[in-house]
């Protein structure tokens, strides 16, 4: 080498020099064009037409900025936790709250409380407002359109903030590093989704930052930002910082033992104290003094009180193992004593109070991420065990790899510092792996963790070589494509999965049941996630939900679920207010919540009496009346079906015979109609039921019997009894004058029909009814009384038909 070239200038020294920047633009770059993409289809999804009713309009004067508290964003997965983070951020900014402690969308008819923390709400208003600054929103629009990129920012931030806080503390080359993982690591970057927000997103970010400073730092304060980032993390989501203290404490343990002389007992004392304090700030901020004390699933003091006993339990080891045990002394033996006592009173109260496990106890642990490459099941094992999805299991365990491969292969070839950074990090590794192997969602904080050890690895002078971090960028490279979202066709067409043709058929359902409600909130019973759904898209509100913390709305479900008495039901249905249910054929759930109130085990028949089961089998009582809601027939929405019942007050046995014959005309479920005919004819007197028989005859085209009915039915309407036809019986036997030709004998029909008619009795009706009374009405050219009332008739109307 020339001695005018130092070997700061050669171009190799100068490329790693220059790597942190040139790694941390491109993997930005990267993700964003990945969330780009994401919020295409996301937005194409959202943007699609509805069938049944309109949309809602934009409004100024609703929580969510749209007409009755309505929403439209299809939210990828269909991913019910954003629902909730969704509408609670919309009504704590509506409120003017900076706390939530309780909600109505679920546990109808008075809602419940609710732990979820503040911090990931904030940042949801934080974003919305900012989006509503930008483009004019209403604020409650914003939210949720600032839900498409709330969480790829907080990906943004892990990224800038950890390759910069790395490239100071241990170089270039593992800023770099740091910027691939960030952005490659499955299922990790793949759970910032556009349009799919989770406390948990804000929950990783912390949690990583608290570990940070913690392995790479040189110090106190080093070690206080790293106790401030867990204390927040605490706030944020406890279930997600407390087994990662707890994981950190093995670590910490073995790095006090084995390394000694590493730490100062200033900075695990540092680390304590002020993951300690903000964790006890947070408690008090968030649930006041008396810090919701039933339960250890939030932030507690008791997690504060452990955090500091842990604090002065490594400094004791630390002293016992570097001077010996003569160098703790009494007081120290007390001091130490007394971290033990306040570490232990964390299982203690936690068992007292039947909370504060380290394994999660709601649905969503269960699944990797919120993603289509993301799986689904009760552990890693079982997950291996199901088949495809190779490319999302060999992305998956690769960070545990490269952990492994970081301790074993580096641990001679380091420095002494190092070793005690790859003790830390190591030690805690251990934990969540196991915590991941027995729930998926763990396998996101086991990334974090990977991302921790890269920096880790690569620190230093021995990172100069280049064939390490290549192989290393080789191994990520299956996590980004894996991770890769889902776009649209270039024609902008979106190939819908099934997931997502479902949250149409429920959003469009929703606006149905809204539309038909009136300035009546409904209240609907139906599957816990269905039930989510509705009420997040309808501004509804639902028995039970996918939150596993309302317990008393699922009991509810399952009790009516399997009730199989009408005196049971009837009150179960009374006591919740409920106005409307929806049985999803799609949905498993509704066979497992008859299945969990009977007792029957999985793939025993149902029991046929149980309501839910009655209904399928249009075994119905005479306070339900059938709502066609129709499902368009044409993909992707052909493996869908559901039944809706809406509930009222009980009808006469036939009066509720002859709707549900209409209503069986109308689906074109035509021998179903016939069945019910059969039952009617046992109403010879009753005109009510003569309009049903003969509207089954003309849809089935049986001329003698219609025949026979007209001339026994036609008597009947000048006589008392026929005076006092409600308005749907009347448009009914009016559309079959009109199909026969007997106008003469229609419009009387229609015109008292449509001088008994509002607009709250309209909504009970139909769409077939609606087009029939519209249809036949326009025909004869009888006006409407009431101009009002005509357009909530149009309002009803499918979009197509109008």
């Amino acid at each position: 080498m020339p001695a005018s070239v130092s070997p700061a200038s050669t171009p190799a020294s100068i490329v790693r020099r220059h790597a942190w920047w040139i790694a941390l633009i491109g993997a930005l770059l990267v993700q964003w064009m990945g969330t780009l993409r994401g919020i295409a289809r996301v937005e194409a999804l959202s943007a699609m037409p509805t069938w049944s009713v309109d949309a809602p309009a934009v409004v100024e004067d609703s929580p969510t900025g749209y007409t009755k508290g309505q929403r439209r964003l299809i939210v990828p997965g269909h991913h019910n936790p954003s629902f909730w983070w969704i509408t609670e951020a919309q009504q704590a900014a509506a409120e003017g709250v900076w706390r939530l402690r309780s909600v109505d969308y679920d546990a109808a008819p008075d809602g419940r409380t609710i732990q979820r923390t503040s911090p990931y709400r904030w940042w949801l208003i934080v974003v919305g407002w900012g989006r509503s600054v930008v483009t004019g929103e209403p604020l409650g629009a914003a939210i949720e359109g600032g839900a498409l990129v709330a969480d790829p920012l907080l990906l943004s931030l892990l990224l800038v903030g950890g390759v910069i806080y790395t490239v100071r503390r241990v170089g270039s080359v593992a800023g770099a590093m740091v910027a691939v993982g960030g952005v490659a690591l499955f299922p990790l970057a793949a759970g910032f989704q556009a349009g799919a927000p989770d406390a948990h997103a804000l929950g990783w970010v912390l949690a990583v930052g608290s570990v940070w400073p913690l392995v790479l730092g040189r110090g106190r304060m080093d070690f206080a930002v790293a106790g401030v980032l867990g204390g927040i993390g605490f706030w944020n989501n406890a279930g997600v910082q407390a087994p990662l203290l707890v994981a950190l404490a093995v670590g910490a343990l073995l790095r006090s033992w084995l390394r000694p002389e590493d730490v100062a007992a200033s900075a695990w004392r540092s680390w304590a104290a002020s993951g300690a304090v903000v964790t006890l700030a947070a408690s008090v901020c968030e649930f006041g003094l008396g810090a919701e004390g039933g339960s250890l699933a939030a932030v507690h003091p008791v997690h504060a009180v452990a955090w500091w006993g842990l604090g002065e339990v490594l400094v004791g080891l630390q002293a016992w193992r570097r001077d010996g045990r003569a160098a703790v002394g009494g007081l120290g033996a007390m001091v130490l004593g007394g971290g033990v006592v306040a570490v232990l009173a964390w299982p203690i109260v936690g068992w007292w109070l039947g909370s504060g496990g380290l394994w999660a106890g709601d649905f969503y642990a269960r699944e990797l991420a919120n993603h289509p490459a993301g799986g689904v099941a009760p552990s890693l094992g079982a997950w291996l065990q199901q088949a495809g999805g190779g490319a999302a299991k060999a992305a998956t365990l690769v960070p545990l790899g490269l952990v492994i491969a970081a301790v074993v292969l580096g641990w001679r070839r380091v420095e002494d510092g190092t070793r005690g950074r790859l003790l830390l990090v190591g030690g805690a590794t251990v934990v969540v792996a196991v915590l991941a192997s027995m729930q998926l969602r763990w396998w996101n904080l086991l990334d974090g963790l990977a991302l921790v050890s890269l920096a880790v690895w690569f620190a230093g002078e021995g990172a100069k070589r280049w064939v390490m971090p290549t192989m290393v960028v080789v191994l990520l490279v299956p996590g980004l494509v894996v991770g890769w979202p889902q776009g649209v066709g270039r024609d902008g067409e979106v190939d819908t999965t099934p997931r997502e043709a479902a949250a149409l058929v429920e959003r469009d359902l929703a606006y149905w049941l809204r539309e038909r409600g009136g300035e009546e909130v409904p209240v609907v019973f139906s599957t816990p996630i269905v039930s989510g759904a509705l009420a997040y898209y309808g501004g509804m509100r639902a028995i039970t939900s996918a939150d596993e913390s309302n317990e008393d709305g699922l009991l509810t479900a399952v009790r009516l679920a399997a009730a199989n008495t009408e005196q049971e039901i009837q009150l179960l249905i009374e006591s919740r207010g409920v106005t409307d249910i929806v049985l999803p054929l799609w949905d498993p759930a509704l066979d497992q919540l008859v299945r969990r109130g009977y007792g029957v085990p999985e793939g025993d028949p149902l029991p046929r009496d149980a309501f839910a089961a009655a209904l399928l089998d249009w075994d119905v009582p005479l306070w339900l009346r059938p709502w066609d809601y129709v499902i368009p027939r044409e993909a992707p929405y052909l493996e869908l079906g559901l039944t809706a019942f809406a509930v009222g007050e009980p009808q006469a046995e036939e009066l509720a015979l002859s709707r549900l014959a209409d209503f069986f005309v109308q689906r074109g479920q035509l021998v179903e109609a016939q069945g019910v005919r059969g039952v009617l004819a046992n109403y010879p007197r009753s005109a009510v039921a003569m309009t049903a028989m003969a509207r089954v005859d003309v849809a089935v085209r049986d001329v003698a019997r219609l025949n026979e009915v007209l001339t026994n039915l036609v008597p009947m309407l000048s006589r008392r009894s026929a005076r006092d036809l409600p308005p749907d019986r009347r448009v009914s036997l009016a559309t079959v004058f009109a199909r026969v030709q007997r106008m003469d004998l229609a419009r009387p029909q229609i015109e008292a029909a449509l001088a008994e008619l509002d607009a709250a009795t309209l909504r009970t009706w139909n769409p077939g009814a609606v087009v029939d009374l519209l249809t036949v009405s326009e025909g004869l050219g009888v006006e409407w009384p009431d101009a009002e009332v005509r357009d909530v008739a149009v309002k009803l109307l499918p979009v197509g038909v109008r």
